[in-house]
Formats: C-alpha cells, sequence, structure tokens
C-alpha cells in the first residue's frame, strides 16, 4: 500500500455546504470542530434552525450563501445526484474563479460529464466518502460520521490538482484516507462493492419471503440482506445514475449462470475456494500494516496525477494533503 503526504499550509478556506442532510451535516459539523469557518444551506426552515443551534451559520438562500463566499471558498455540493446535475453548473456559473466546488455524490462520471459542458471544469472536483448509516437528515448527522472513512476523490483529464490538493486538505483533516482515482474508475468500483449489493439483498429479501424460510432465518440471511433494511428512497439516490451497474449486474448474472452449473456437475469446490480465498484478501488489506518506501511526488510535475491515480490503484491512499508547497511524500509499496 501507499499514503501520500502533502506539506502543511497555515490557511483555512471557508466551506459552504448546500445540503445538510447525514452527509452533508456531519461534514460541517466535522469541519466545524477543526475551527473551519463553516456554511450552510438547506431547503428546510427546521434543518436550518437545527444548523444553526449546532452553531453553523446559514443563508435563508443558496443565492445569498454563494454571494457572500470569500475568496478561495471550497463549496460541498451534498444532495443526490439529480439536484446536484441540476446546482452544479449554475453554482460554477455563480462563483468567482478563485472558489473550487465538490460534491458527496455515490456516482461520479455524470457529475464530471455535467462540469465538462461548463467553462468552469477545471474548477470541480468530485468526492465520494464510502460513509453513511441507514438514517437521513442533518438529525441523523454526527461529527464523528467521517472518521476515518475512506474517499475517493477523482483525478480526470480537466482536474486542476491544486484544487484536488484543497478538497483532499480537509478530506484528510478529517482523518478521512483517500483513494486517488479516475471517475469510470470509481463508478466501476462502486458498482461491484456497494451498488450491486444492495440489489442483492433487495433480491434475496424478496426471494425469501415466505414461511418457514423468514423464520428460520438467522447470522447469513442478516448478514447478506441488512442493506436492504435502508430506506428505499435512500437506495435509489446511492445506485442511480451509475452507468456501470447494468454491465456488472450483467456479470455478476454470468458468475451464477455458471455456479449453477457447477452445482449441477458436483464440481463446487473450486467455486467455494475461490471465494473464500477472495473473502481473505479483502481482509488482509483492511489488516495489513503499510510496507515503506519513501518518495516524493511533485503535484506540479507533469505525471503528478498519473502517480496519484497509480498510487490508487495498488491499494494506496493520501492521509494527509495541504496546499502550501506542491510536493508530496509518498509511501509506495514493495514490489
Amino acid at each position: 500500500m501507499a499514503n501520500l503526504y502533502c506539506m502543511a499550509t497555515l490557511t483555512k478556506p471557508t466551506v459552504a455546504v448546500l445540503g445538510l442532510g447525514l452527509i452533508g451535516g456531519s461534514l460541517a459539523l466535522k469541519a466545524q470542530s477543526l475551527g473551519y469557518d463553516v456554511r450552510g444551506f438547506s431547503r428546510d426552515p427546521d434543518t436550518r434552525a437545527a444548523a444553526n443551534d449546532a452553531g453553523i451559520g446559514t443563508a435563508d438562500s443558496q443565492d445569498e450563501l454563494l454571494q457572500q463566499l470569500p475568496d478561495h471558498a471550497l463549496v460541498v455540493l451534498a444532495a443526490p445526484l439529480e439536484p446536484v446535475l441540476e446546482m452544479l453548473p449554475k453554482v460554477l456559473d455563480q462563483t468567482p474563479e478563485s472558489v473550487t466546488v465538490t460534491d458527496v455524490v455515490s456516482v461520479k462520471s455524470p457529475l464530471r460529464d455535467a462540469a465538462a459542458r461548463t467553462p468552469h471544469a477545471h474548477r470541480f472536483v468530485g468526492a465520494h466518502p464510502m460513509a453513511g448509516t441507514s438514517e437521513s437528515g442533518f438529525h441523523a448527522a454526527r461529527v464523528d460520521l467521517l472518521d476515518s472513512a475512506r474517499w475517493v476523490l477523482t483525478l480526470d483529464r480537466r482536474t486542476d490538482l491544486t484544487r484536488w490538493a484543497q478538497v483532499a486538505q480537509i478530506v484528510t483533516a478529517t482523518t478521512g484516507q483517500i483513494t486517488p482515482a479516475s471517475s469510470d474508475a470509481h463508478d466501476r468500483s462502486v458498482a461491484w462493492i456497494s451498488h450491486l449489493p444492495h440489489i442483492l439483498a433487495e433480491t434475496l429479501a424478496i426471494g425469501s419471503d415466505w414461511q418457514p424460510a423468514l423464520g428460520l432465518g438467522a447470522g447469513s440471511f442478516r448478514d447478506a440482506t441488512r442493506v436492504a433494511s435502508t430506506r428505499p428512497e435512500l437506495v435509489e439516490a446511492i445506485i442511480a445514475g451509475n452507468p456501470h451497474l447494468d454491465a456488472t449486474l450483467g456479470n455478476y448474472i454470468e458468475q451464477l449462470m455458471q455456479a449453477r452449473e457447477l452445482l449441477r456437475t458436483g464440481d463446487v469446490a473450486g467455486l467455494l475456494t475461490d471465494g473464500h480465498q477472495a473473502r481473505r484478501r479483502w481482509e488482509q488489506i483492511k489488516d495489513e500494516a503499510l510496507d515503506q518506501g519513501q518518495v516524493i511526488v511533485h503535484l506540479d510535475a507533469p505525471d503528478a496525477a498519473e502517480r496519484l491515480i497509480a498510487i490508487g490503484t495498488t491499494g494506496g491512499y493520501v492521509v494527509s494533503c495541504t496546499t502550501a508547497r506542491a510536493t508530496a511524500l509518498v509511501f509506495e509499496p514493495e514490489k
């Protein structure tokens, strides 16, 4: 694995969070606790009141909030995909050149494409925290929800690395760990490890909805259907718009067909062994200590984005990043 450390800076930008639900509210609370100037907006007046009670200054309208932003602020779009697709070009158009815009949506390539249709694509950095609960709303937000969470920050053709580092600085200040990846690589990955499991949990729950099966359901059924207990509208917001999910589901169906054939021929041992070993590899990746091989990465180098993506591809992640110097200390995996 690899860790990336960017050198320190002395300033903290204003953070404006548009959408104060579970993720946006938790990010706002955490940034506020770290001394950032945090401002927020929600269309719900009760949410604005609750945020104000928590010490987060809110505006009565999105336009008002954006008009009052200082230079070099960071705007976080913390809403589901469809509203953010509508908000993104407007926010980019309404804010000055020095302002950077990011998001927390679980699908990245549609937002990359939406930004690319504007003259401000270089000011957008896609982000996705792999964190959450089955609840929603500011009342469910927690200051520690995003602690040690794994994030993806996207690196695409139009990404400005200076702005990428600005977003990374705030994410890592919350103890987040960043996997650098392209938008397409992110969407392919979450289609397998997040979005497909939701579909499998739902279909397993539906298929098992009869007695005595339900009465006999225990640990395996509970674990395999856990995410089906999430409110349907929240799941729809998570998985909707992923252009890779259809192909991923098709690939999985092919694997199920192969598994059925192995069952019919009595040759299921290989499938079970491969699955067991794959699961163990995931556990080992989560548990293993980092192999330390230190190199300096210069973020202003022509190949800096490619270097960062290569780090993410090999399992590395960013643990600290700031914007004072365009250099990074990388712990690369042993070859």
